[in-house]
């Protein structure tokens, strides 16, 4: 089973990507230097998440330069790993706030901080890779979860009972039809996104930071984790995000999809559907 579910992964994430394996043989001893964006922990960005950012200060736009990745400093706990954004594009005219769009192409560790003249936060950052122990033992959490997301996402379709007018009736005051929008997606589709976004925010990228694209080939199970992620409440996103194993990531975006089961199981029985 797991071996289907392997094949299916790699299809979901080869192609485009396969280019920036050649990046690991750039010499990074002294580290790959980023400007920091300080940031709420409640707005952290997951991997091949695609997101805004309001301008509303001229530091903010001086750190977003086009084309530019910087490393998302998470606050008020910084930890050492950070999120790397890649600007992709910049709204300055027509857009009221301006505001920058960016994608998350990975995630990076600080080896150096420090501030410049100008008040500036910046670090030396090393590419981050989630540790896995055991493959089976990661392969089987994937899996669960996978069954979990398929679970949630059969109940919705039950709960909208086949009408596409149920999503435009939904009321986003009622935590249950929050909770359904969740699972718009299926979970292949949704990491073929999430890549994609990877993988088109990274070009007209400087050589030396194609290196913190931390979603290639190798990285399938780290992509899904990461994928699902956004099931978690916002107040956990940045613990996942940060985390640096990818089981217990799984593990703990499982025990999630679990209570949005029983949750939507409960308003299936209370509505008679």
């Amino acid at each position: 089973m797991a071996g289907r579910h392997q094949g299916t992964l790699r299809e979901a994430t080869t192609g485009d990507m396969r280019w920036t394996i050649m990046a690991v043989a750039l010499n990074m001893s002294a580290g790959i230097k980023l400007a920091l964006l300080p940031t709420p922990r409640d707005c952290a960005v997951s991997p091949g998440e695609t997101c805004k950012i309001t301008l509303n200060s001229a530091r903010t736009r001086a750190l977003l330069s086009e084309n530019e990745c910087i490393g998302q400093l998470l606050e008020p706990v910084a930890s050492p790993v950070v999120p790397v954004l890649k600007v992709t594009s910049l709204r300055l005219h027509g857009a009221d706030p301006p505001f920058a769009e960016v994608t998350c192409v990975g995630r990076s560790r600080m080896l150096r901080r420090w501030t410049t003249n100008d008040a500036t936060s910046c670090a030396d950052v090393e590419p981050l890779y989630d540790s896995v122990d055991s493959e089976d033992e990661a392969w089987a959490a994937s899996l669960a979860v996978r069954m979990r997301y398929q679970a949630c996402r059969e109940l919705v379709a039950r709960l909208d009972n086949g009408d596409e007018r149920a999503y435009a009736a939904r009321d986003s005051t009622r935590v249950h039809d929050v909770v359904m929008t969740l699972f718009e997606q299926p979970v292949d589709e949704l990491m073929r996104e999430r890549c994609a976004n990877a993988c088109v925010a990274m070009q007209n990228t400087s050589s030396c930071q194609l290196m913190l694209h931390s979603l290639a080939d190798e990285a399938l199970l780290q992509l899904l984790s990461h994928s699902l992620s956004h099931v978690l409440p916002p107040s956990e996103r940045a613990a996942s995000i940060v985390c640096e194993d990818t089981c217990e990531r799984l593990r703990r975006v499982e025990d999630v999809l679990i209570e949005h089961e029983k949750m939507l199981a409960a308003v299936l029985a209370l509505e008679g559907v």
